[in-house]
């Protein structure tokens, strides 16, 4: 008997939202999302046209109707390397990553991300803030589980730490899973992969990239999301950083005036101060 299933590639609104038709006509769907979540570009909004409702508001009812249906499996985390066949009759190919949290385990509790040594720039804030190496990328991310970054973990990456599944209570990290393919058989395709923001950086006029104030709308969007880098309070890029880079002075001044590196100390009070004063200029 030909399958009656449906695979949807990309797991933002319209990825979401077409999942959920098609169950709901009792069609079984394979949604495919590259990210360790679904949600896509709507979840990094602030607010939406013509309502100004709250994006995360109106987007987060879906997240979990498609995280409980019985006819949606969600495959985030995940890419399409091979597709063959024709109408009615799909060959599919998806390559899963490993999160090495084990997703039946994971409660979402935070303890891991807290207890994480290691500080990243944040990709969903657009480096706006930092995350942990072991992360979710926003608190109503499906599926609730997190995920460990192999490029920058210390014990992936061949060093020490370990930390994460020491503090782990439920025991779901897993430094030992592996990448794994998968093939589906499925009646129809529906690529719903959404977009790329412009290299804005193209139009040098603008000075994007180059001039530290200069933000995308999307990077705006961020910076007024009550669950973006600044909780909602609108700061300049520069003065974010210059208050990060505060924090981490704070810490090498301890460090210079226990090891008394007179050189250094100097250099970093010197910094300290510039600091301090754009931060309370603007």
């Amino acid at each position: 008997m030909a399958s009656r299933d449906v695979l949807v590639i990309g797991g933002g609104i319209a990825g979401m939202q077409a999942s959920l038709d098609l169950a709901e006509m009792g069609i079984r769907v394979r949604l495919v999302e590259k990210n360790p979540s679904i949600g896509g570009k709507m979840a990094q909004l602030d607010k939406t046209f013509p309502t100004n409702d709250c994006a995360i508001c109106i987007q987060s009812p879906k997240l979990v109707e498609v995280g409980r249906h019985p006819y949606i499996d969600v495959l985030a985390y995940s890419e399409v390397i091979g597709f063959s066949g024709s109408i009615g009759d799909f060959r599919v190919t998806v390559h899963r990553k490993p999160r090495y949290v084990d997703a039946a385990k994971c409660t979402a509790c935070g303890a891991c991300a807290e207890k994480c040594p290691t500080l990243v720039p944040n990709e969903f804030n657009f480096g706006l803030n930092n995350r942990k190496a072991i992360y979710k990328d926003f608190p109503q991310g499906i599926p609730s589980v997190y995920t460990i970054d192999p490029v920058h973990c210390k014990l992936l990456s061949g060093g020490k730490c370990g930390v994460c599944a020491k503090v782990c209570q439920a025991k779901a990290v897993d430094y030992t899973q592996k990448p794994y393919d998968e093939e589906f058989v499925v009646a129809a395709v529906i690529i719903a992969t959404g977009y790329e923001l412009f290299d804005a950086s193209q139009i040098t006029e603008y000075g994007y990239g180059r001039l530290p104030n200069v933000v995308s709308s999307l990077e705006m969007e961020r910076l007024l999301n009550a669950s973006g880098p600044t909780r909602g309070h609108l700061m300049r890029p520069s003065t974010i950083r210059a208050k990060t880079r505060l924090e981490q002075i704070e810490k090498q001044l301890k460090k210079a005036e226990r090891s008394g590196d007179a050189p250094l100390l100097e250099s970093l009070l010197r910094e300290q101060q510039r600091l301090q004063e754009h931060v309370h200029k603007y």
